[in-house]
């Protein structure tokens, strides 16, 4: 065909295509049906993992690498042997039995299945088994793991909040005046991490404990680990300016304001807040470090974030707290919770350390105080009590009261005058008087000497004498008198006509 009439066959082409008659419209498809997912809990873990990718909970990715990480898991509890073996069939089996109670939910598997991994990676690294309650981390990863006997490996969530908290406070203005180096990408990692091993409910986000602790049965939370994640969350969004971060930390801060167990207010009569729950399943237990750290979090979440009513929350918390203070201080050091023993040194500084937190963001009065008391607590020694007679008579038995203003451990010596130990004894003391009874058979001085070392490692001596006198002289015994009268004479005669003759 000649170039030339190619342009009258292209206009010959259009002409029939405007005669023709016009396309059919396709009709519209209907969408395809969304698959029915059952909404009863699964009961095994791989049931768990397929039924949350099918409701679009979790990608498909990230089922992979669940299924990956738990059939791992499970092959590594069957392999390995020996303590460390008991490590990963701990953890699998706890997961198991997790499933099986229905409580498997999609929310929960990301802080499971780290769990799971965890104790796996433990397990092949060769490293000690850590001591129950003994803290891991992993290579590459944020999470802080708790060895938690019969659990195996378990996401600490308190532990991960701590060390976010860590990474933002080198973006900070403290940070940069002591020399250390903001590390944004590290920041935004832990923070992504600690989202995910959350557990979302409704509106609130959930930083829950996968393992049994004093009565509470797994998926418990607590007011202190609540508001710290709040905390370190509104940071990394006021450093990064993220969105997502700001919203993860308002939804942390609701579960505070929910009643507990799922969430960990206590309410009074009249529906408001009375006081934050350390443990949501056990709201009558009141700790005295928790709480405080509890309020701080919330005080600078609400600084951070401008939020009025979590402000009136923290100030309304630290005026009830406030008010208890003065059962939480025994003059010498401090309870670990309302009614309960004493702190022991750890414990007991951070409640100094946070009442000092209190009194510095002005959330209530009586904090400032306390938190001089508390740390003059921590450098003082105790004041013992020795208390004996000063002097007894022997034999006798000497009652030797003594206490010490806290906790200590004491040594007892009771030594006589020729400096020979009539008794010596390992004790341990505590605000409550005890007494040992030393039984004293010889006369002369003895010196009791008690020596007792706090709980602070303060160390105190004292000590008392008992002056021990000889015994009373036995009585002489009294001459008989003679028998005179006549009731005496008819007395003998009496005696002499009963008597039968010969004897």
């Amino acid at each position: 065909m000649a170039l030339a009439a190619l342009p009258a066959l292209s206009a010959a082409t259009l002409a029939l295509a405007a005669n023709a008659a016009p396309l059919q419209a396709v009709p519209p498809q209907p969408p395809a049906p969304a698959p029915v997912v059952s909404r009863a809990p699964a009961h095994t873990v791989t049931a768990a993992i397929d039924r949350a990718e099918r409701l679009g909970t979790i990608s498909g990715g990230r089922a992979v690498v669940y299924r990956r990480e738990w059939h791992d898991a499970v092959r590594a509890a069957k392999r390995i042997g020996g303590p460390r073996g008991a490590v990963v069939r701990q953890a699998v089996t706890s997961t198991q039995r997790l499933a099986r109670q229905g409580a498997l939910r999609s929310g929960r598997l990301a802080a499971a299945l780290a769990g799971v991994h965890a104790s796996a990676e433990v397990a092949r690294s060769g490293r000690a088994v850590p001591a129950a309650g003994g803290r891991v981390k992993l290579a590459g990863d944020s999470t802080l793991y708790s060895y938690r006997p019969p659990f195996g490996m378990q996401v600490h969530p308190l532990g991960t909040i701590g060390k976010l908290n860590a990474l933002a406070t080198t973006c900070t203005d403290v940070g940069h005046r002591r020399g250390w180096r903001c590390r944004r990408r590290t920041l935004t990692a832990a923070a992504d991490r600690l989202i995910a091993l959350s557990v979302p409910a409704g509106r609130t986000l959930r930083f829950e404990y996968l393992f049994a602790f004093g009565g509470g049965r797994p998926g418990w939370m607590s007011a202190m680990t609540q508001a710290t994640g709040a905390q370190a969350l509104a940071r990394t969004a006021a450093i990064t300016g993220e969105r997502r971060y700001a919203a993860a930390a308002r939804a942390a801060y609701r579960a505070l304001t929910r009643p507990v167990p799922r969430g960990a207010a206590v309410m009074d009569g009249r529906g408001r807040i009375a006081h934050l729950a350390m443990y949501a399943f056990n709201p009558r237990m009141r700790v005295l470090n928790g709480e405080e750290q509890a309020l701080i979090g919330i005080a600078d979440f609400a600084r951070i974030t401008h939020d009025r009513v979590a402000a009136r929350v923290a100030r309304r918390g630290a005026r009830e707290l406030a008010t208890r203070l003065p059962a939480f201080d025994t003059g010498a050091w401090t309870l670990y919770d309302l009614g309960g023993a004493e702190a022991d040194l750890n414990y007991h500084r951070l409640a100094a350390r946070f009442a000092q937190g209190v009194c510095t963001r002005a959330l209530a009065r009586g904090f400032c105080p306390a938190a001089a008391r508390f740390a003059r607590y921590t450098k003082e020694p105790p004041r013992l009590a020795l208390d004996a007679p000063a002097k007894v008579r022997a034999p006798y038995r000497v009652a030797i009261a003594l206490g010490a203003s806290k906790r200590a451990d004491a040594h007892l010596v009771v030594r006589d005058g020729r400096g020979r130990v009539a008794l010596d004894r390992r004790l341990v003391l505590g605000r409550s008087i005890g007494r040992i009874v030393v039984p004293v058979r010889r006369a002369g001085t003895y010196t009791v000497s008690l020596g007792a070392t706090a709980v602070n490692g303060r160390r105190a001596v004292r000590s008392v004498t008992v002056v021990v006198l000889k015994p009373k002289p036995k009585p002489k015994p009294k001459p008989r008198k003679a028998k005179h009268g006549a009731k005496a004479k008819a007395k003998d005669q009496g005696s002499a006509k009963r008597t039968k003759p010969g004897s």
